[in-house]
């Protein structure tokens, strides 16, 4: 999954949406940190040169917003600065979180809070410049939304078990909704 940018569409092709998510706060259950708004003064973590770093340091760099951002090289390593005090917040896309707590926290140590900071259009990522691989792509969406089954694999990995026995339990999106209404998926 990579979100769709313009300075990323310079480089490659994307396909048609395959999902939204966006900027959220994973703290430790019972943070004072419930918002962007707490953030002040606190340490965010985020994984270096993703779309959740930018975001953190623009909102840092807003009028009375300062914070201490700190950079991780992975997702596992922002974790572990979240886990050990390092960090007093982690800036992530919601659906990385959402799969965190739902698998990974069994005993509710943490909480994602505040609304989404971002809106990360994800796409399939492909060469620039190839015309024949876009029809297929744009045509395979089609397929996929006329027919429903773009529904059906939502619902299969968002809203029921996953093979791990997990439930993430995400309705789908309204802007994925649209995406996939355009591209003839039935109401």
């Amino acid at each position: 999954a990579t979100t769709n940018t313009a300075e990323r569409r310079a480089q490659v092709a994307f396909s048609p949406l395959i999902f939204v998510a966006g900027t959220r706060l994973l703290v430790k259950r019972g943070s004072a940190i419930r918002s962007e708004r707490d953030l002040p003064a606190q340490r965010v973590v985020a994984v270096r040169a993703t779309t959740n770093e930018a975001v953190m340091r623009k909102l840092s760099a807003s009028p009375g917003r300062a914070f201490n951002l700190q950079v991780a090289d992975d997702f596992a390593a922002a974790l572990e600065s979240l886990s050990s005090g390092a960090a007093d917040a982690l800036a992530a896309d919601d659906i990385l979180i959402a799969g965190f707590l739902a698998g990974n926290d069994p005993r509710g140590r943490y909480a994602m809070v505040g609304n989404p900071l971002s809106h990360e259009p994800y796409g399939i990522v492909f060469a620039k410049g190839d015309a024949a691989l876009q029809a297929c792509v744009g045509a395979a969406f089609r397929r996929l939304a006329e027919s429903g089954e773009s529904r059906r694999i939502y619902a299969r990995w968002f809203l029921q078990g996953l093979p791990s026995g997990v439930r993430l339990g995400l309705p789908m999106s309204p802007q994925l909704e649209r995406s996939f209404a355009v591209l003839g998926m039935p109401p």
